[in-house]
């Protein structure tokens, strides 16, 4: 793939072709990257564990 160019793909569903549709590449000099989570640090006190007892 390059950079700044429009490929465009089909799908065939159950034996029938979809409309193709376009997918833009972006510029690798122009990129942010962000990463979310939650990890509920916390949340399960006093819950019963799946493998065991309350702690």
């Amino acid at each position: 793939m390059k950079a700044e160019k429009t490929y465009w793909y089909q799908v065939k569903v159950d034996g029938t072709w979809q409309a193709a549709q376009p997918v833009k590449t972006g510029n690798p000099d122009d990129f942010t990257f962000m990463y979310v989570g939650d990890p509920q640090v916390g949340v399960s006190t006093g819950q019963t564990p799946a493998e065991g007892s309350a702690k």
